[in-house]
């Protein structure tokens, strides 16, 4: 597969328990997981998994699991994207949600558009409980030094970046990156960027700094990389790597 072109693989993992598999109906197991993300690493594929904490019924103890698991294994998965469940219009869980023990959901029927609801569960995990095991997962990662900022690349810019460099050297690149962050004036703190639309001409775009009372006229390219930056990346580090944004950065 890699021979034809096959660099990124993005996966449903969801959860690593067991029982939760089972409860979702998905069947799957860890011998299966690590199977699969083992052949594809050999392969020199990228592999990224979707996961979530709080399906219903699942408990902290089997969260906390999946947590561990991405971490102890974060030599074959090269990033991932974690978060809360959700529940989605149309989904098998919303079809029968007392058997995947749900106790109520929220209606919005001022909304005839909305895709997702709040639910409340039997027992196990609340959708709060399971924001806060994201926050906590987020620190297990750095206390491992695992889990860069992979997850944050958007995946057909993934997609670019391993059509120029290998999958090892763009993890490296990605680790100096992260190394930088501890340190340093976060550059979200006081700059907002938006893109004016005015009817009959093109879109023009804009990033503000609010504390310096500076405004750069940009392109479209510098607003997009704004949005899937890290927001506690330093400032300094913003400019090292997109040198366009300085004037505005800089108080």
């Amino acid at each position: 597969m890699y021979d034809i072109g096959f660099r990124s693989l993005y996966i449903g993992l969801e959860s690593a328990n067991e029982r939760i598999q089972r409860h979702m109906k998905k069947d799957n197991t860890q011998d299966v997981m690590l199977a699969n993300l083992q052949d594809a690493h050999d392969a020199g594929i990228w592999n990224h998994t979707f996961n979530f904490f709080g399906f219903p019924t699942e408990t902290r103890k089997e969260a906390m699991e999946t947590a561990q698991f991405l971490v102890d294994h974060a030599d074959i998965i090269h990033s991932e994207g974690t978060g809360v469940f959700s529940y989605e219009h149309n989904a098998p869980i919303s079809k029968d949600p007392k058997s995947y023990g749900v106790s109520e959901v929220v209606q919005k029927p001022g909304n005839v558009l909305e895709l997702y609801y709040d639910y409340e569960v039997t027992d196990g995990l609340s959708q709060e409980e399971a924001a806060d095991l994201v926050d906590e997962f987020g620190q297990m990662k750095k206390s491992a030094g695992v889990y860069s900022y992979g997850g944050w690349i958007p995946r057909e810019h993934l997609l670019l970046l391993l059509s120029r460099y290998s999958r090892e050297v763009l993890l490296r690149k990605l680790e100096v990156l992260d190394r930088g962050v501890h340190e340093g004036v976060s550059w979200a703190e006081n700059v907002n960027w938006f893109t004016l639309n005015a009817s009959g001409h093109q879109p023009r775009h804009f990033v503000v700094n609010t504390q310096a009372g500076k405004v750069l006229e940009t392109n479209r390219d510098a607003v997009v990389v704004l949005e899937f930056l890290p927001k506690d990346i330093p400032t300094e580090t913003v400019v090292q790597h997109f040198p366009v944004l300085e004037q505005v950065m800089a108080n």
